[in-house]
């Protein structure tokens, strides 16, 4: 496989990452929420405004994922399972 694939199959398992992340971020305010763990009016709606599926996001929000999939990414590779 060529450098080139390689860097790409990374970016895009980075960004298959991230939007993991996010889906998870999601599933946690919504158990938050629902149990009563959050309660701050405002903080729900800004919390709502964020629940959207990942592509929807604009890049700013998407970076804030981003910095979780680069942690996962960095740990792959530190334990060689991806090169």
């Amino acid at each position: 496989m060529s450098e080139v694939t390689t860097v790409a199959k990374v970016k895009d398992l980075f960004e298959k990452i991230a939007e993991l992340e996010h889906d998870q971020w999601i599933s946690l305010m919504n158990y938050l929420i629902s149990s009563n763990k959050i309660t701050d009016p405002e903080y729900i709606k800004h919390v709502n405004s964020l629940t959207i599926p990942y592509c929807h996001l604009n890049e700013k929000q998407k970076d804030s994922d981003r910095v979780f999939a680069k942690a996962v990414i960095e740990l792959l590779l530190s334990e060689g399972i991806i090169k």
